[in-house]
């Protein structure tokens, strides 16, 4: 289970657009901003919540804000908020980090819908550390190189 709590009057519970959509969509709780190309900002989507150990919070872009706008998700933590991977311990803010990558400036309204999260399983206690790994196939080698494996 995941508990929300809405840390002012005007902030809106996050939810689901469609029946399968795999995210909850987050909605800023700032007054009016506009964000200018290469512009950042963290919007506060006033919520802060609270979930078990085994699941953590991944934000998200909206891909109409993405394809129609350049407008991507960033992932940093500052000032003791959050954005980008939310734990399952954190207990401040939710914020959202975009940053305009599109040509033109983008205003955001108090309400607008600015990215999902999802909740995702994670499994803890699995990493081993005696630094012995297995051969494969691939190897070492990186980007573009399964295009190679026969």
């Amino acid at each position: 289970m995941i508990k929300i709590h809405l840390s002012s009057e005007t902030a809106i519970m996050p939810r689901l657009g469609t029946e399968g959509a795999a995210g909850y969509d987050l909605f800023s709780d700032e007054e009016e901003l506009t964000l200018m190309p290469m512009d950042r900002k963290a919007i506060d989507t006033g919520i802060t919540l609270e979930m078990h150990p085994s699941v953590a919070g991944i934000i998200k872009p909206r891909s109409g804000l993405a394809v129609n706008y350049g407008i991507h998700v960033l992932g940093v933590e500052s000032d003791g908020v959050l954005a980008g991977v939310i734990d399952s311990d954190y207990r401040n803010k939710i914020k959202v980090v975009l940053i305009n990558l599109g040509s033109e400036p983008l205003t955001i309204h108090k309400g607008k819908a600015i990215a999902q999260i999802l909740f995702m399983p994670v499994l803890h206690g699995v990493a081993l550390g005696d630094g012995n790994l297995s051969e494969t196939q691939r190897g070492g080698n990186g980007f573009g190189s399964t295009d190679e494996v026969k």
